[in-house]
């Protein structure tokens, strides 16, 4: 549980989409899809394309500017 640890720790102020988007996936394999939403909507208004398939898995209702 430890990278889980470094992983939280390291995304406090951070800017680095690529860390939102593995957290959210972490998220997901807890069974936490509420906070994996809301870290792949952070992802992909970051810039993470990859974030905008998995809020269509996991969001009720994607918000993206299209």
């Amino acid at each position: 549980m430890e990278a889980h640890e470094d992983l939280y720790t390291s995304i406090l102020n951070s800017e680095n989409a690529a860390a939102f988007y593995t957290r959210g996936l972490i998220k997901v394999t807890m069974n936490n899809k509420y906070d994996a939403c809301r870290d792949f909507k952070k992802a992909f208004e970051m810039g993470h394309e990859e974030a905008k398939a998995k809020m269509s898995d996991y969001c009720i209702a994607p918000e993206t500017d299209q």
